[in-house]
């Protein structure tokens, strides 16, 4: 599991379903997936709990950017 003060994302390497656990924090984030092109391939915003279902997703690295008001976190993950 990735953990900073806001983003925890679970499991990395992941094969199939990428958990984004927000549940900590008040108010809504807009979440996006990028791929290494740099193309965004999901977006959503997300409150609490969220699953992003990768499974169609070409294996590699992805960024995880998370942001809010006042806040913007960016993670790596890997799909295989």
């Amino acid at each position: 599991m990735i953990q900073n003060n806001m983003l925890h994302l679970f499991p990395n390497p992941v094969t199939n379903e990428l958990s984004i656990d927000l549940s900590k924090w008040e108010g809504a984030f807009s979440v996006l997936l990028t791929n290494a092109l740099g193309q965004v391939v999901w977006e959503q915003p997300v409150r609490g709990i969220a699953t992003i279902d990768v499974s169609a997703f070409t294996r590699g690295f992805y960024a995880v950017e998370l942001r809010g008001l006042t806040t913007r976190e960016r993670r790596m993950v890997i799909l295989r």
